[in-house]
């Protein structure tokens, strides 16, 4: 029979992985927003201060990926996952 106390901490680990890859993956999909936006901002658009806030927005977008994989392999270092 399972002890309910170890099984309780099974579900709270795998709670927290499923979180962790939850926030990765918002972080990538917020990653690629940017990027999406800054290129059609580069591209389409012909106003001078729109061109280089999509340049801005490119270069954010892999900076923002990169700090939100940071943090969330800190945490899961944290919580020892």
């Amino acid at each position: 029979m399972l002890d309910h106390k170890h099984t309780t901490r099974n579900l709270a680990a795998y709670r927290t992985e499923l979180a962790v890859e939850r926030t990765i993956l918002s972080y990538l999909r917020t990653s690629l927003t940017l990027l999406i936006v800054g290129v059609s901002f580069i591209e389409l658009l012909v106003i001078p201060f729109l061109t280089m806030m999509g340049w801005v927005l490119v270069a954010a977008s892999p900076i923002l990926f990169v700090f939100g994989t940071i943090r969330c392999k800190h945490i899961c270092a944290e919580s020892d996952m």
